[in-house]
């Protein structure tokens, strides 16, 4: 575990203008997405469809 978060910070550190990251909504406790959010985020939920 330790190993892998080592390589999840090494990956994270190294964009200069954008990072991507796909995750389960479901892994975020109540108002944690709009912490980040609040901080400078785009969350996209990719699982709704998108209105035209």
């Amino acid at each position: 575990m330790l190993g892998r978060l080592r390589l999840h910070y090494v990956a994270m550190t190294r964009p200069t203008h954008l990072l991507c990251l796909a995750m389960r909504k479901d892994v975020f406790a109540a108002g944690e997405l709009d912490i980040l959010t609040g901080r400078g985020w785009m969350v996209i939920d990719c699982c709704v469809p998108t209105q035209t």
